[in-house]
């Protein structure tokens, strides 16, 4: 069975809320990266970093991280 079946319905939200908060931050980051560019350079770069960074944190975080959501594989012995 794959691991996205064994996974809870709370787990799977958590995956995807934490994939739709990532992609936003990162889009909010690269319109600041632009802002940066050809606005205004340093309030632009300073907002954007934090932004991208976070993006990618949410983007990249499983719900395989977070004690609740670990799949019990003794559970089916």
């Amino acid at each position: 069975m794959s691991k996205w079946k064994q996974l809870s319905q709370a787990c799977r939200d958590e995956k995807v809320f934490g994939r739709f908060l990532g992609i936003f931050f990162i889009l909010f980051g690269l319109f600041f990266v632009v802002i940066g560019v050809t606005i205004i350079p340093i309030f632009g770069f300073i907002v954007a970093i934090p932004l991208l960074l976070l993006g990618f944190y949410y983007f990249k975080k499983s719900p395989g991280e977070d004690d609740v959501c670990e799949i019990d594989t003794d559970r089916n012995r």
